[in-house]
């Protein structure tokens, strides 16, 4: 038995309420490819860093516990917890990690290796 579900996504709902809108396919075509932009240049600057520490995935891979393979797919995807991250820039033997964010002008940063230090304490 299969089950038919009433999940839509949000371009193609919003595709079909405005489909006879002149140029909505084309605003469509250059949503997504800012989208797989944004992706190219997230992997890029995870692996360009790993260059930068003149290291191969195997080598990252020996010094984080994991395979080559997982290597690549973390320089590949969009997504990732702060720890893992923090592993991967650690295994680079980056000495400082940081994220910096802009909260209504004001610039706000994240030690991640403080986060490291706090959890190990508790």
């Amino acid at each position: 038995m299969s089950e038919t579900s009433n999940f839509v996504e949000v371009d193609d709902a919003f595709m079909a309420r405005f489909a006879d809108v002149p140029g909505i396919d084309a605003d469509r075509d250059d949503r997504e490819a800012a989208r797989v932009e944004m992706d190219r240049i997230y992997a890029a600057n995870l692996s360009a860093i790993r260059n930068a520490a003149q290291l191969t995935q195997n080598e990252i891979a020996a010094s984080m516990g994991i395979t080559q393979s997982a290597v690549s797919r973390l320089e590949g995807q969009n997504d990732m917890l702060l720890s893992t991250l923090l592993g991967y820039l650690s295994a680079t033997g980056a000495e400082s990690a940081s994220i910096v964010v802009v909260v209504h002008g004001q610039r706000v940063e994240m030690d991640l290796e403080s986060l490291r230090q706090a959890k190990t304490l508790v």
